[in-house]
């Protein structure tokens, strides 16, 4: 018989497993933090101060520099950019410098100022940089690749620059955002044969640079396979080329074959006396048998 509690006594409750702590926030990815930290860095080294209050500068006082990384732009964004600028104005100054015979010369913001001068604007906030030169082509290439990125042929003439100036790979990825065998690919695009640069802006540089490792090999082969210009080349589309010139499927990809010819029915094996199967014959096992 069970008693009943005494007065004044508790029951201890049932236990109850304990809530688990949120979880803290994933750290940012490594490759953001160390674009991020050159590009702070290069931003100082070139003297450019945001921290004062932009000042405004006619448009028609201002010069693109001649060097500057990119040297596509697409019209579309610029007249899409244009229109913001006309309903709210340029957001972020652009950065110049002082030029020749008193004009500026521009050192970040080649897309806010061509668009501008589309959006009909008179002037544009800017932020004037302090000291020398410095190394503004290479904070120009950050900028463009955290914006927009550049294209394969402005990014190669970069690397092919920066390595000329004996950077590192490690330091030539971290200004273009680029991995090592990305490096590796555009330090080649020099040595792409007409069929191959022809297509730097309609591929990706993978698939270029894969086409290009077998084009040393069967030259003829990969310039006959190539698609219809205008085509862009995927790395799935290098890949089946490559294939299909070497009968290796390469990655994921399996190759079109025809179907192998159906065998022909092995002769039956010659009864032995008593209507026993030849032991060393070449018949089939009997039914149950097969593996």
């Amino acid at each position: 018989m069970t008693r009943p509690p005494a007065k004044g006594a508790t029951r201890s409750p049932a236990s109850k497993t304990a809530p688990e702590p949120p979880k803290a926030p994933a750290p940012p990815r490594p490759k953001a933090q160390i674009g991020a930290a050159a590009f702070g860095a290069l931003r100082a080294a070139i003297g450019e101060d945001t921290r004062g209050e932009a000042m405004r500068i006619p448009l028609a006082d201002i010069d693109e520099d001649p060097n500057q990384p990119r040297r596509l732009f697409d019209e579309g964004e610029l007249e899409s950019l244009a229109e913001s600028i006309r309903e709210r104005g340029v957001l972020q100054p652009v950065v110049v410098r002082h030029g020749l015979g008193g004009r500026w010369t521009l050192v970040m913001g080649a897309r806010r100022l061509r668009a501008s001068r589309l959006a009909g604007a008179a002037d544009i906030p800017a932020v004037i940089q302090r000291g020398g030169d410095g190394d503004d082509y290479a904070a120009q290439v950050i900028e463009n690749q955290q914006r927009r990125d550049l294209s394969n042929s402005e990014l190669a003439a970069a690397v092919g620059r920066f390595a000329a100036e004996g950077r590192t790979t490690k330091q030539i990825g971290t200004i273009c955002n680029l991995k090592d065998y990305q490096v590796a690919a555009f330090r080649k695009a020099d040595e792409f044969p007409p069929e191959l640069r022809a297509r730097m802006d309609e591929g990706d540089m993978r698939a270029l640079y894969d086409l290009y490792r077998q084009w040393t090999k069967t030259p003829a082969e990969v310039v006959a396979a190539l698609p219809e210009p205008g085509t862009f080349v995927t790395v799935t589309e290098a890949r089946r080329i490559v294939g299909a010139i070497t009968g290796k499927p390469t990655g994921s990809i399996v190759l079109e074959r025809a179907a192998p010819s159906p065998a022909e029915p092995p002769a039956p094996a010659a009864p032995e006396s008593g209507g026993k199967q030849a032991d060393a014959g070449g018949g089939p096992p009997p039914a149950g048998d097969a593996p």
